[in-house]
């Protein structure tokens, strides 16, 4: 054996028939080796039966054609064609059929919290898999990258992340409600928090009282999560009375506000706020009714899905575990800490490393999501300064 030689086909290459693709083997193997072939005598061996036919091939018809002209190069030549079958062809089939060793590795233990995969196969991808993940009023119409993440979690098919995304770019709901880029943005600038509820941005949709405002501020929040650090919001009336600062004063929490006019220095919440109306939009196209009865089912699904800047759920962050969805109970494939043997000491222990890694990665992701927003965001900026 003197040398062995393969190449790869081009996308057009790849759409011809297999007669042209065998015979374009062949063009290509003589070119390739023509210091070798000269004028002597060679022997090519083809397990595509067609090609025993070359030599009798008329090129009348098409004297001009990509076959006429690979028959006509080979033509002065001194060959033989012969057949040879597919399964005793294996020494050139190593060449363009490259093999697959096993990776699997046989490993003794035990599994202490075991985990069901449901693959789907390629004759069910057209399966509603994604009623939970997305198509359901607690789903919300978020992003394909949000809803891949969810579904992943419970299934997997070949051309997961592909079908997703094409199936949510065809949302009529979504494309309803995608909004323009304004032409005049400021650069963009931010703050960052270093642990959970460090810093809390609080707006309203509607217009209640002051008294409203801090019930809603102490039963719903404090009571829940515990008091804040910072209470940021912006100059509305209800924010800023009596009742609200003395809440403050009382509970040592630090009051921030905007400035007046200016809802953007407030970007945390109002951003969340776009997102909570065009999620809500988005339902109440699809499912009808009325806005309110969608708030908490939009906001469920928002916090248990990963976020795109600490690539970690809200929920995980703040519980340290992921939430039990309704997609569980149809597709039970995530193993819960209820399912594992543990002593207290042992799961608190295993919940201080989970959390501390998690607060640690979502640190890093939100320093380089901020760093990659401000980058794109800041491309081709028209910014009109005032004094």
């Amino acid at each position: 054996m003197v040398a062995y030689a393969s190449r790869a086909l081009n996308s057009t290459q790849k759409r011809w028939s297999t007669f042209d693709r065998e015979l374009w083997a062949i063009v290509w193997a003589v070119r390739e080796f023509k210091h070798y072939i000269g004028l002597a005598s060679f022997t090519i061996i083809t397990d595509h039966r067609p090609l025993l036919a070359l030599r009798r091939m008329s090129i009348d018809n098409d004297p001009t054609g990509r076959r006429a002209r690979w028959i006509l190069e080979l033509d002065p030549l001194n060959w033989v064609i012969v057949h040879k079958d597919g399964h005793q062809h294996k020494n050139a089939d190593a060449l363009s059929c490259r093999p697959e060793e096993s990776d699997m590795d046989m490993v003794e233990g035990s599994v202490k919290s075991p985990l069901q995969v449901n693959v789907v196969s390629s004759d069910q991808t057209d399966i509603d898999i994604s009623c939970s993940p997305e198509d359901s009023a607690g789903s919300a119409h978020f992003s394909s990258e949000r809803v891949w993440e969810r579904a992943r979690q419970f299934c997997y098919w070949p051309s997961m992340y592909r079908d997703i995304k094409g199936w949510c770019e065809q949302c009529k709901a979504c494309q309803t409600r995608r909004s323009p880029v304004p032409a005049y943005r400021a650069p963009m600038c931010g703050s960052q928090s270093v642990r959970p509820f460090e810093r809390v941005a609080m707006d309203i949709l509607e217009l209640p009282s002051a008294q409203t405002v801090a019930h809603c501020l102490f039963e719903d929040y404090v009571l829940l999560h515990g008091v804040p650090e910072t209470l940021h919001s912006d100059q509305g009336r209800q924010f800023e009375a009596e009742v609200v600062q003395t809440l403050c004063h009382l509970l040592n929490i630090k009051k921030t506000r905007t400035t007046p006019y200016n809802p953007k220095s407030d970007g945390m919440i109002e951003r969340f706020n776009r997102t909570l109306i065009d999620q809500l939009a988005k339902t109440l196209l699809t499912y009808g009714g009325e806005w309110d009865d969608y708030v908490k089912h939009v906001a469920f699904a928002y916090n248990t899905t990963t976020h795109s800047s600490t690539r970690f759920t809200p929920f995980f962050l703040t519980h340290g575990r992921e939430a039990r969805v309704p997609a569980d109970v149809l597709l039970p494939t995530r193993a819960l800490d209820s399912q594992m043997s543990v002593s207290h000491a042992e799961f608190v222990s295993s919940l201080l490393t989970r959390l501390n890694s998690a607060f640690s990665g979502a640190r890093m992701h939100s320093e380089a999501a901020h760093d990659r927003q401000k980058l794109y965001h800041d491309v081709g900026l028209r910014h009109r300064p005032y004094a």
